[in-house]
């Protein structure tokens, strides 16, 4: 097919302030054979009613609210939205983010040039009215498919939910999981490259853009333990896997690592109960070694007498030589 149809999906939650310039930026694709899908989340803002009066004049809109019997958020959404998709190609797109007008037209010309599955771009970010062009893409030194699952075993992503213009067979392959409230595409992310049996290549231009505030998200407990409860599922599923082999874990070690620090031990706000309870479930896992454990012993330490961030205690000298390690565990694999 020399013109194909492409499907952009569309998962909104009270977004309405951001949602029409998204939107935008997908009608003025010079790719024209595209059906966007938009799938609200519940909205209490006037979402729905702007989305049905720019039906009236945009005939590419399909839009629905995310049935009341699949679970709340946006990977719901998605698969919905993939469901009422008839594209042969597939893109989903956050509703605050924006496409570059040849987004689609140069990614499709890329893909069947390589015969790919998927084919992955740059992506920048974008404050206000201005765009910049700096890369927030992550490639290893070679670019194979586990050094990319790596990178994304470890935390380091290697790319975004938008990056991806994919054949429908993967996304009807591999869905989003409805029950992981965060980490969503990464799991997706993770799944897909663990099946081995789709080709995927790099495109290395900047063709979409994320919405950057410049505002850093304050913790709170509930956000911490929120965080860190879909981690915990993410991990139970990934160490049960039979995909995820021994090399891998070093990566995967960094991973709970730095979620470990950032929002269990060293946060403003610590719940030390809860701190107790992870530090428990992370003991489980027998790919951990001696000095693992020494670590995170240490984390807990620091949280339970609140002597991280304190003068004098080493706090910082520790979190440094923690991050070092865990980063070399993890290069060590991506770049050998």
């Amino acid at each position: 097919m020399q013109n194909p149809l492409v499907s952009i999906i569309v998962p909104t939650y009270n977004r309405l302030h951001r949602l029409p310039e998204t939107l935008n930026s997908v009608f003025a694709q010079t790719h024209k054979n595209l059906e966007c899908l938009v799938v609200d989340d519940g909205s209490t803002d006037d979402t729905f009613a702007f989305l049905a009066n720019l039906a009236g004049t945009e005939t590419r809109i399909r839009f629905f609210r995310r049935p009341a019997d699949r679970l709340k958020g946006a990977n719901a959404c998605r698969n919905f939205g993939f469901e009422q998709s008839e594209g042969e190609y597939i893109l989903f797109l956050d509703s605050d983010d924006v496409l570059a007008p040849t987004c689609i037209e140069e990614r499709l010309q890329y893909l069947r040039d390589e015969n790919a599955d998927f084919v992955v771009a740059n992506t920048s970010s974008f404050v206000n009215k201005t765009f910049l062009d700096k890369v927030v893409n992550i490639d290893p030194v070679v670019n194979a498919p586990d050094k990319y699952l790596s990178l994304f075993l470890s935390y380091q992503l290697p790319w975004t939910i938008m990056s991806s213009l994919w054949k429908r067979e993967v996304v009807k392959t591999i869905a989003f999981d409805e029950e992981l409230k965060r980490f969503q595409d990464v799991d997706f992310h993770i799944r897909v490259l663990l099946n081995g049996s789709f080709k995927f290549k790099r495109l290395k231009k900047i063709d979409n853009y994320y919405r950057w505030s410049g505002k850093t998200k304050q913790n709170n407990k509930e956000f911490n333990r929120a965080v860190a409860d879909s981690f915990l599922e993410l991990l139970r599923k990934l160490t049960k896997t039979e995909e995820l082999s021994p090399q891998y874990y070093n990566s995967l070690k960094r991973f709970i690592y730095v979620i470990s620090k950032d929002f269990i031990y060293f946060t403003e706000d610590i719940d030390l109960d809860y701190a107790r309870a992870f530090n428990k479930e992370i003991k489980q896992f027998d790919f951990f070694d001696l000095k693992d454990r020494s670590i995170f012993k240490v984390m807990w330490i620091y949280s339970k007498f609140g002597m991280y961030g304190k003068g004098g205690t080493g706090g910082y000298r520790f979190s440094k030589r923690a991050d070092a390690y865990y980063d070399s565990l993890s290069i060590a694999h991506i770049n050998d």
